[in-house]
C-alpha cells in the first residue's frame, strides 16, 4: 500500500523541456510509490508549446494563470485559469501558451 506524502515545492525536481518550458514534478510514479497519475507545475513562455506526447499513467492539469489551448485527438480547446483536464494514459496531447505572458 502506498504511503501518504507531503510534497514540498522546494524539494520537487524541475525539468527543462526546451524553449524555456520548465516542469516541476509534484506527483508521479518516480516520486510517489503506487501513484497512477502525474501532476506538476509547467511554465511556458508566451507562444511556446511542448511536442505531442503521452504518459504511461493518467495526467491531471489545471491552468493556474494565463491563456492556453490543449490539443487532444487533433482538436484544440481553449482553457482559462482553473479549467482542469484529465488525460488518460497513452493519450497523445500537448498544451500551448496562447497568451501574452508566462
Amino acid at each position: 500500500m502506498a504511503e501518504a506524502q507531503i510534497i514540498k515545492i522546494e524539494d520537487a525536481p524541475v525539468f527543462a523541456r526546451g524553449n524555456g518550458v520548465e516542469t516541476t514534478l509534484l506527483v508521479g510514479a518516480e516520486r510517489c510509490e503506487g501513484a497512477r497519475i502525474t501532476t506538476g507545475i509547467t511554465r511556458f513562455p508566451s507562444g511556446q508549446k511542448v511536442p505531442m506526447h503521452s504518459h504511461n499513467c493518467d495526467e491531471q492539469v489545471t491552468l493556474l494563470e494565463g491563456a492556453a489551448e490543449v490539443e487532444i485527438d487533433g482538436r484544440r480547446t481553449p482553457v482559462k485559469p482553473y479549467d482542469t483536464t484529465f488525460i488518460p494514459r497513452d493519450k497523445p496531447h500537448r498544451f500551448i501558451n496562447v497568451g501574452d505572458g508566462r
